[in-house]
C-alpha cells in the first residue's frame, strides 16, 4: 500500500508502478516456493529471516549515494552488503543452515535489486541526504559535499555555512517531524527542510519548481548524478508552459556530473530517451558470441567512444538539456612515477619495517602513493580481471549454445518412440519453432559449418559446427513433414541434401535456411490494407467442418461467440486495430513457445517481416524458389486454429481435428479473442489513440504482452491426437529455464552467481578512462551539490536522485549571494580553460611545455581571473578550413566554440546576460546567448571525447606524437596552434554505458 501511494514522478507512475504488485507477488511467491522446497518444518523461522533481510537490504543502497563508491575497485558495494545482510538475517540458524537457506531468498531479492522496480522500493528506506552540523542553534555547516577521496581524484572538498537567527533555537531538535520553510531574512538565505516519506509536496520541491518556472535563460547545476526524474519533468513542464505562453526563447539546462555508473546508467538512459527525446548514437559494438568463444588472450577492455554522441533535435525555441562530465589528464610519465614509487616501496621495505617509528615518513609516503595508485587503477581492468572475464564470457557463450541445444533436444526427443527410427516426422509448428531457433542462432553465430553428427551413436543430426567442440544439433538427419498426405523432406541447408541437384527437387524438400530468409528477410512491404485484407480472407473462407454452439460456453468469464463476432467486426473496420491484434496474436504464440523471444523484441523488423510472410497474399507469387512455403503457411494456420478450438476459450466451436480443410476461420477467432481481452486492459484506450503497437517503447510492449498473455495463454494440458504432433507443447508447458537447471540450493546458487556476474560486472574500462603512452585520463570526481537559476538564485544541498527532491529528509539552503554566483562561474570556467592559458595574466600569453600547470596544480590553486576572463581566449590557431570533422555535433572549429564560450562567461561575470556589444560598442538584444554557450560546450565536450579515444584500439608507435608534446617554452604569439588532437579544457560528453541498472 505504501508503494502504491508514493508519487515520485510521472516516470515512476507510467514505467514502474504498474509492475509493483506483480513483481512483489512474484518475489514473495518465489521466496515461499524456495523455502517450501528446502524445508517446510522451519517455515516460520525462515520467514522471520526474510523479513529482516528484506528490511536491511534497503540500507545498502545508501553507499551508492556517496561519491566514495566511485573510488573503490568495485563501486557496487551494496552487493557486498547484500551478502552481509543475508548472513546476518540467518544468524539464528546453525552454520549449516545459513548456507543451506542463503540462496533461497538471496537470489530473488538480488533479482529485485537489479529490476526496474528497485528505485521506488528503495524509497521505503528513509535516509538523511544532508551531513549537517548545527552549533548552538546559531551556525549551520553542511558537509554533504565532503569526501575523503584521494587527492589524485582532484576532488575539492567544500561546505556551506549559514548564520542562523534566534528564531531557529530548538527548531532542529525534532525537525524530522516537521516540514516547514525556515527563512533568515537578514542574510537573504532560506533553509529548505524535507522531513519524511509521508510528505510529498516538500519545500525543496516547491522552491526548485518555482525557480524553474521563473527561469529566463540559464540553469547550471553540479551534482554527483542526474537520477531525478522529477527534475526532468519539472523542466518538461516549464517547456509546455512556455509553449502555451508562446515564448520564443528556449531555456538551457547545463548539468555537470560524474559519468553514469553501472548502477544508475539504465535510469539515466531512460530519462534521456523516454523523457528528453534524446537518442544515444554510435555506442561501441560488443564482442559477438563467435568472438567471445574464440578468445585466446585476455578480454579486450578498451572501448572506442570516439564517434559516440547524444543526438538532440533541438530548435531555438526548444529547451536544451546538456550533461557533461569533467575528467583528469595525467601525464604518462607521472603515472609511471607513481607506479615506480609503489613498486619501490613494496620491494625495499617490508611491512614490519614500515610499521616501525623510524620509518614513519616512508610509511606515510607509501600509504599516499598506494592510495593514489589504487585510485587511478580502479578505473581500468587489471590483467587478472580480464583473464577471469574472458573465461566467464566463454562459459556464458557455451551455456547459451547449451540452451539452444536443450530446447531443440526437448523438441526432437518428443518425436522419438521407444526405438530408433529411420526417419522422423515434424509438424508444421515444429518447423516454425526450429526455423526461428535456427535463424536467431545464425544471427548470433555467423561463423559455422553444416554437418551430420552423431549423438552417442544412437541418433544422427543435421547440425551447425562452431568450433569442433560446440555444435547445435538442429533436426534428425532424416526428417520430413507431411503436406497433403505427401512426405516433404527437411534439410538445414542444400549442402546436407545429397540429392539437391535432382530435377524438381525444390518441390519435394524444405531447406530451413531458405525458409528462415523468406520468413525474416523478405521484401514484402506493408501496404495500407494489408492486415485488414488478411482478416477478410480468413473471414471469407468457407469452413464446412466448423459448427458453432452458443450455449456450450459455461465459463461466464470467457467471451461468447457474439462477443468475438463484435471484436472481429471492430478490428476489420480499423487498419491500425487490425495490425495491433495480429501483432499481439503472433507475439503471444511465439512468446509462449519460443524461449529466445528477446531477440525479436530487440529486432522488431524481423518480427514484422515474419508476420508479413504469413499474411501477405503475394506469397504465392513470391515463394523464393520453393512453392512449398505456401502450403507451410496454410498448414500453420490450421494447426493454430485447432489448438484454439480445443482450448477453453474455443469451447463454443465443434470441429473434426482430423479434417483436411484449412479451418482458417478458427485463426480469425483466435485473433478476435486476443483483441477482446486486449480491449479490457487499461492500455487499450492509450493504444487505440496512438494506433500503433510498434511505436510503443520496449517496456510498454513487454508490459502489454504480459497482461494480454494472462488471458490468452494456450492451454498446454489439453490432450491432442498424435497426428497433430503437439507433444512438444506439453514438454514446454512450465518454466523453460527451470527445467534445464538443478533444483533448490544448486539451482539457486547457479542463478545467483550468474546474475551477480551479468548485472554487477562491467567488463570494460570505466567511461573517460583511457591509457595512452603520452597521458592517462579518468573522471574528475564530482560531489558538489548546487544548482543555479539565471546565476542569481542558488540552492545548495540534497541530491538529484530518486526521492531526493521530495521524499528523503534533507536540509538545503537557498541563497542569492554574490559569493555563490562567483563560486559557480569560477567552477564552470575552470573546466573550460585551455592548458596553455592556465595562469595566463594577459591575452597574448601562452604557456608551453614545463610551464603549463598540470591538472593537480591548476585545480588545487584555482587562481582564476573571473571578471577579466577574456584573457583566456586564444587568438592564434589554425583556422576552420584546416580543421576537418564529420561529427554532427561539432559545427565549427572547437577553438571558435571555446573563444565564444569564454566571451559569454566574461559577459556573465560582468552582469551582461541578454545583450551583446556590437562593433560600434552599442548593446543589442541577444536572446540566444545562453543557447550559444550550450552549443559551444557540447561541441567542446564532443571534441574532447574524439581526442581522448583517438586510436584507442590501435597499436601505438613510440614517439608518434613527439612534436605535439615538445617541452619548449615559447612566447611567440604568432605561432599557429593546431587543436585537432588536443584537449580543450576538461569537459567531455557524458557516456551512458549500456545494460545499466535503475538504482537512482
Amino acid at each position: 500500500i505504501l508503494l502504491k501511494n508514493i508519487k515520485e514522478s510521472n516516470y515512476f507512475e507510467q514505467e514502474i508502478k504498474p509492475k509493483i504488485q506483480l513483481t512483489l507477488d512474484t518475489l514473495f511467491n518465489t521466496l515461499l516456493k524456495n523455502i517450501t522446497q528446502s524445508n517446510d518444518d522451519e517455515y516460520k523461522q525462515i520467514i522471520r529471516a526474510i523479513a529482516k533481510f528484506f528490511i536491511n537490504i534497503l540500507d545498502s543502497v545508501t553507499n551508492l549515494k556517496k561519491p566514495v563508491s566511485l573510488v573503490k575497485k568495485n563501486p557496487y558495494v551494496f552487493v557486498v552488503n547484500t551478502l552481509f545482510e543475508a548472513y546476518n538475517s540467518s544468524a539464528e540458524y546453525q552454520e549449516y543452515k545459513e548456507q543451506k537457506y542463503y540462496y533461497d531468498f538471496a537470489y530473488p531479492l538480488l533479482d529485485l535489486i537489479t529490476s526496474k522496480l528497485y528505485p521506488i522500493i528503495a524509497l521505503c528506506n528513509e535516509e538523511i541526504l544532508s551531513d549537517v552540523l548545527i552549533i548552538d542553534d546559531k551556525v549551520l555547516l553542511d558537509f554533504s559535499s565532503y569526501s575523503n577521496a584521494p587527492s589524485i581524484s582532484l576532488y575539492k572538498n567544500s561546505f556551506y555555512k549559514v548564520i542562523l537567527d534566534e528564531e531557529f533555537q530548538g527548531i532542529f531538535d525534532n525537525f524530522l517531524e516537521n516540514n516547514l520553510k525556515f527563512e533568515n531574512e537578514k542574510l537573504d538565505n532560506t533553509l529548505l527542510v524535507n522531513s519524511s516519506l509521508n510528505n510529498f509536496d516538500t519545500t525543496l520541491k516547491k522552491a526548485i519548481n518555482l525557480n524553474i518556472s521563473k527561469l529566463n535563460h540559464f540553469f547550471y547545476a553540479e551534482y554527483p548524478d542526474l537520477n531525478s526524474s522529477m527534475l526532468v519533468e519539472m523542466i518538461l513542464d516549464k517547456k509546455n508552459t512556455d509553449q502555451i505562453n508562446t515564448t520564443k526563447m528556449g531555456k538551457n539546462y547545463l548539468l555537470i556530473t560524474n559519468p553514469p555508473q553501472l548502477n544508475n546508467a539504465g535510469l539515466c538512459e531512460d530519462l534521456y530517451q523516454k523523457k528528453l527525446g534524446a537518442i544515444i548514437k554510435n555506442r561501441p559494438k560488443s564482442l559477438t558470441k563467435n568472438e567471445k568463444l574464440g578468445l585466446k588472450e585476455q578480454f579486450p577492455s578498451k572501448r572506442d567512444y570516439g564517434s559516440y554522441f547524444i543526438e538532440r533535435d533541438v530548435k531555438k525555441e526548444d529547451d536544451y538539456v546538456l550533461q557533461l562530465c569533467p575528467f583528469v589528464k595525467l601525464d604518462g610519465q607521472i603515472y609511471q612515477k607513481y607506479k615506480g614509487y609503489f613498486n619501490f616501496y613494496n620491494q625495499t621495505y617490508s611491512w614490519v619495517k614500515l610499521y616501525l617509528l623510524e620509518y614513519i615518513n616512508e610509511r606515510l609516503e607509501y600509504e599516499k602513493v598506494k592510495q593514489d595508485f589504487a585510485y587511478i587503477d580502479s578505473f581500468f581492468k587489471l590483467p587478472k580481471e580480464l583473464e577471469e572475464i574472458s573465461e566467464k564470457e566463454k562459459v556464458k557463450v557455451k551455456e547459451y549454445v547449451e540452451l539452444f541445444n536443450d530446447y531443440l533436444d526437448n523438441m526432437n526427443k518428443s518425436l522419438v518412440s521407444y526405438s530408433v527410427q529411420n526417419s522422423y516426422e515434424y509438424s508444421i509448428l515444429h518447423l516454425f519453432l526450429i526455423t526461428c531457433t535456427l535463424y536467431v542462432f545464425q544471427k548470433e553465430f555467423k561463423k559455422h559449418k553444416y554437418e551430420i553428427c552423431a549423438d552417442r551413436g544412437l541418433y544422427y543430426y543435421q547440425a551447425l559446427n562452431l568450433n569442433h567442440i560446440n555444435k547445435l544439433k538442429v533436426i534428425f538427419s532424416k526428417s520430413y513433414t507431411m503436406f497433403d498426405n505427401e512426405k516433404r523432406y527437411i534439410f538445414i541447408n542444400k549442402k546436407l541434401d545429397m540429392q539437391a541437384d535432382e530435377k524438381n527437387r525444390i518441390n519435394e524438400v524444405i531447406y530451413l535456411d531458405e525458409l528462415a530468409k523468406a520468413m525474416f528477410e523478405n521484401d514484402f512491404e506493408e501496404e495500407d490494407q494489408t492486415y485488414v485484407n488478411f482478416l477478410k480472407t480468413l473471414n471469407e473462407s468457407f469452413d464446412e467442418e466448423i459448427e458453432f454452439e452458443e450455449n456450450i460456453q459455461t465459463d461466464k468469464t470467457l467471451p461468447s461467440k457474439k462477443d468475438l463476432d463484435k471484436s472481429i467486426q471492430d478490428i476489420m473496420l480499423d487498419k491500425e486495430l487490425a495490425k495491433l491484434s495480429i501483432d499481439i496474436t503472433f507475439f503471444n504464440i511465439i512468446k509462449q513457445l519460443f524461449p529466445f523471444t528477446e531477440f525479436f523484441m530487440s529486432q522488431p523488423d524481423f518480427f514484422k517481416k515474419m508476420i508479413l510472410f504469413f499474411i501477405d497474399s503475394s506469397l504465392d507469387k513470391k515463394y523464393y524458389g520453393n512453392k512449398l512455403f505456401s502450403s507451410f503457411k496454410a498448414h500453420f494456420f490450421k494447426e493454430l486454429g485447432i489448438f484454439y478450438a480445443l482450448s477453453p476459450k474455443g469451447r463454443f466451436i465443434k470441429i473434426n481435428p482430423k479434417s483436411k480443410k484449412s479451418l482458417n476461420k478458427l485463426f480469425l477467432y483466435q485473433i478476435g479473442t486476443n483483441y477482446y481481452y486486449f480491449n479490457q486492459l487499461e492500455y487499450a484506450s492509450e493504444l487505440k489513440k496512438s494506433k500503433s503497437f510498434s511505436r510503443l517503447d520496449k517496456a510498454k510492449q513487454i508490459h502489454l504482452i504480459s497482461k494480454v498473455k494472462k488471458q490468452l495463454a494456450i492451454d498446454f494440458s489439453i490432450k491432442m491426437s498424435k497426428d497433430l504432433s503437439v507433444d512438444i507443447l506439453k514438454s514446454l508447458a512450465g518454466s523453460f529455464i527451470d527445467t534445464l537447471l538443478p533444483t533448490n540450493y544448486e539451482r539457486l546458487k547457479i542463478l545467483y552467481e550468474k546474475l551477480m556476474y551479468e548485472k554487477f560486472t562491467y567488463n570494460y574500462d570505466f567511461p573517460l578512462a583511457v591509457k595512452k603512452e603520452e597521458y592517462i585520463t579518468y573522471p574528475l570526481l564530482i560531489n558538489s551539490r548546487f544548482m543555479s537559476f539565471d546565476l542569481s538564485e542558488f540552492i545548495f544541498g540534497s541530491l538529484l536522485c530518486t526521492g531526493g527532491l521530495n521524499y528523503y529528509p534533507s536540509i538545503a539552503c537557498a541563497t542569492t549571494s554574490s559569493e555563490a554566483r562567483e563560486f559557480a562561474l569560477k567552477r564552470l570556467l575552470s573546466y573550460i580553460i585551455l592548458d596553455e592559458k592556465r595562469s595566463a595574466f594577459k591575452e597574448d600569453k601562452i604557456n608551453e611545455g614545463k610551464y603549463i600547470l598540470n591538472d593537480k596544480e591548476f585545480f588545487e590553486k584555482n587562481n582564476i581571473e573571473l571578471r577579466n576572463c577574456n584573457i583566456y581566449k586564444l587568438e592564434h590557431f589554425q583556422r576552420k578550413e584546416e580543421y576537418k570533422t564529420q561529427h554532427p555535433v561539432i559545427k565549427q572549429h572547437p577553438i571558435l566554440a571555446y573563444n565564444d564560450a569564454i566571451q559569454i562567461l566574461y559577459e556573465y561575470a560582468n552582469g551582461i546576460y541578454n545583450t551583446t556589444q556590437d562593433e560600434r560598442g552599442k548593446f543589442i538584444e541577444d536572446r540566444q546567448k545562453a543557447r550559444r554557450l550550450m552549443e559551444n560546450l557540447e561541441a567542446i565536450g564532443q571534441h574532447n571525447l574524439e581526442v581522448m579515444y583517438k586510436g584507442i584500439n590501435e597499436e601505438y608507435v613510440k614517439n608518434k606524437r613527439k612534436n605535439e608534446y615538445d617541452e619548449e617554452e615559447s612566447d611567440d604569439t604568432n605561432k599557429s596552434q593546431d587543436y585537432s588532437n588536443k584537449f580543450i579544457g576538461r569537459l567531455a560528453t557524458t557516456i551512458i554505458m549500456e545494460d545499466g541498472l535503475y538504482i537512482g
